[in-house]
């Protein structure tokens, strides 16, 4: 099952793009998958390396994960932005599969 932790760069991108909050930034990204290709619908810019199409097959489980995205930001909204400033995008995806190994106990 995909989750939004997955693109919680991707979401932080969306947001500070287009001077948003995360939550804002989380609709701005599924959004932007319920929109591709399609030029006459909204596109949100801020992340440009999401294969949008490919996660198409994917909306269901993403929007099922809102609530869980939401309170995994809220809970470490601190560390995800001193790592992103740190440029350490990874250590973001290793902090969301901690907080996920830590909260499904």
């Amino acid at each position: 099952m995909n989750n939004l932790k997955n693109y919680t760069n991707e979401i932080f991108d969306i947001a500070g793009a287009n001077g948003v909050d995360t939550g804002v930034g989380m609709d701005m990204f599924l959004a932007n998958i319920r929109n591709y290709p399609d030029k006459r619908l909204p596109f949100c810019e801020g992340a440009n390396d999401v294969d949008w199409n490919a996660l198409k097959q994917d909306l269901a489980d993403l929007e099922s994960s809102k609530t869980e995205f939401s309170t995994f930001v809220r809970e470490n909204y601190d560390e995800i932005v001193a790592l992103r400033k740190a440029g350490k995008f990874d250590a973001v995806l290793q902090l969301a599969d901690k907080w996920e190994a830590k909260n499904k106990n």
